[in-house]
């Protein structure tokens, strides 16, 4: 059976050895075609989480394992690993192939003639004991889980897969963990908004477009279009082979509607979005301020427009960009001017008093943008299903379904007025 061991040790990880762009080349031309961006948004996690020695090995070391399962053992593609499937991967964990398990911990990579080569005697399990049955415990197995929801999470946040099966199989499988206290009911899978937060962090963008538009009324636009239309952050941002314009607001054919279109990235189809009045408003007056500028001579985009959908103010200084005047933002720069609004707007709260809300904003995403807006279709807008599906993106209504839920507190104050007997 082909594993091989997948990234070097701290001291060595920045460099990749041949040996392993060699391995993932053949997967990507021989079976997997995904085994390329799947192994590159591992090594960026792990680069994420180098900080700390102790963790990066430890999840090294998972990872290493896991990919080597999810490639030659299954040869799946990570958006096709349902809970059923990572059930299954940890029952290889536990009984896993005798030519697999070794005596003692061995490097996963060792030096000859100056260079990095993959050790022939490593094993991905270890049994010191060999008069011992090889097994894990349920407490190794969560841990195991617990590193791979991590890893999940980190692709949600990436905007790469919308689920976490990993998270799903700790609390519903048979290694869930027993919470005294709660119920599964009362879990928030979905991490949004609520109507106040949500409603302080768009006063926040508002008040920083009107104190500094030059600055801030694309940001207003941002946060506008990104709920409105529950754009992923790479959907609005410049990225490799792609730059969003101005005229993917553009008229229906066949209704004469306003609709937002996102093109087909690589892991998503095309869809049409249709435009609400009040995001129609939002970019009228984000290109008010751009006709000001001289950066567009209209108040609604015409089909032939070139211009970026966020245009920086600067010539651009790196890579197709370079040199360029009004170029696009890219995903780093959007997620820092969303991380700036969210952190104002939770000092705001705080210092309104709501504490809770305003940590809870200090930990949102620019993901949860995505999240709330569907949530709020659903919930506060009562749009259809079928409808919020078509525009999220979701190939399955089970998916879109998830945002069917009200928070603990909406569900209390709901509760408040309710009578014994509704006669009296």
């Amino acid at each position: 059976m082909d594993i091989h061991p997948l990234f070097d040790t701290h001291e060595h990880f920045e460099t990749i050895s041949a040996e392993v762009s060699n391995q993932i080349t053949e997967l990507i031309l021989s079976s997997n075609p995904y085994a390329g961006v799947i192994f590159e948004h591992a090594y960026d996690w792990l680069t994420l989480n180098s900080g700390n020695r102790n963790n990066f090995k430890t999840y090294r070391t998972e990872l290493t394992v896991f990919l080597n399962w999810l490639f030659y053992v299954r040869d799946q593609d990570l958006e096709s690993i349902k809970k059923k499937d990572l059930d299954a991967y940890v029952k290889w964990c536990r009984t896993p192939p005798k030519e697999l398990i070794g005596s003692c911990a061995t490097p996963h990579f060792k030096e000859v003639d100056g260079e990095r080569l993959q050790n022939p005697t490593w094993k991905p399990f270890v049994q010191k004991k060999n008069d011992e049955i090889y097994t894990l415990s349920i407490s190794a197995i969560r841990t195991k889980l617990s590193i791979l929801s991590m890893f999940y999470s980190y692709l949600n946040d990436e905007e790469y897969l919308e689920k976490n099966p990993a998270a799903s199989l700790l609390r519903h499988g048979d290694y869930k963990k027993v919470k005294h206290g709660s119920a599964d009911e009362d879990s928030e899978d979905i991490k949004s908004m609520s109507e106040l937060q949500w409603s302080y962090v768009m006063d926040t963008a508002t008040q920083m477009a009107d104190e500094d538009p030059d600055k801030h009324e694309r940001t207003l636009f941002i946060m506008s279009i990104m709920y409105a239309c529950y754009t992923r952050i790479s959907e609005v941002c410049i990225r490799p082979g792609y730059m969003p314009k101005m005229s993917l607001f553009r008229k229906d054919k066949k209704t004469g509607v306003w609709i937002f279109y996102v093109p087909p990235s690589k892991r998503n189809k095309s869809r049409s979005i249709p435009v609400s009045t009040s995001l129609l408003d939002a970019l009228k007056r984000y290109r008010g301020y751009l006709m000001n500028k001289n950066v567009v001579t209209t108040l609604l985009p015409v089909p032939s427009e070139n211009i970026p959908l966020v245009p920086r103010f600067k010539r651009g200084s790196k890579g197709e960009i370079a040199g360029v005047l009004n170029a696009s933002l890219g995903i780093r720069q959007v997620r820092e001017i969303i991380k700036d609004v969210f952190v104002v707007a939770a000092d705001k709260l705080q210092s309104d008093g709501q504490t809770y809300d305003a940590d809870e904003v200090r930990e949102m995403t620019p993901h949860n943008i995505r999240h709330t807006g569907i949530s709020h279709d659903i919930n506060i807008n009562n749009r259809p299903l079928p409808h919020v599906q078509a525009d999220a993106g979701h190939d399955d209504i089970q998916t879109t379904s998830l945002y069917l839920h009200t928070r603990r507190e909406e569900r209390y104050e709901s509760a408040k007025g309710k009578l014994i007997n509704p006669l009296i």
